[in-house]
């Protein structure tokens, strides 16, 4: 069969970047980012964050092939505005989230140790 190895969807190879730019050439202030060994999740996480700055016009990505382990974000900024720099602060923003979700976690399965050693006291 053609279908890789697992491990290939998940390691990047040496040499080649996690994440690169290439500009568009037909449309003004536009860049494809190619983002290696990432899928639909984070491809979603990034649209989503990138359609609600408002320095964004437009935000989209696609997985060019099944076989093939890439994520495309397209985003196009408004003007006074580049696309890396929307990029940037769309991964920020996601990352912070994500910390917050996982302090949030954190506390929760504490309170619940804590109240599962309580009920076992009694």
């Amino acid at each position: 069969m053609n279908v890789p190895d697992r491990f290939d969807y998940i390691v990047v190879p040496d040499g080649v970047p996690k994440v690169r730019e290439e500009k568009d050439t037909k449309l003004v202030n536009a860049s494809t980012f190619i983002i290696e060994r990432e899928d639909h999740t984070v491809g979603n996480l990034l649209r989503m964050q990138l359609l609600q700055d408002p320095r964004v016009r437009f935000a989209a990505y696609k997985l060019p092939h099944p076989l093939l382990p890439q994520l495309h974000v397209k985003v196009q900024a408004k003007e006074g505005s580049s696309p890396l720099d929307v990029m940037q602060d769309a991964v920020s923003t996601v990352g912070k989230e994500f910390e917050i979700l996982g302090a949030k976690f954190e506390e929760e399965m504490r309170r619940k140790g804590e109240g599962e050693e309580h009920d076992r006291m009694l």
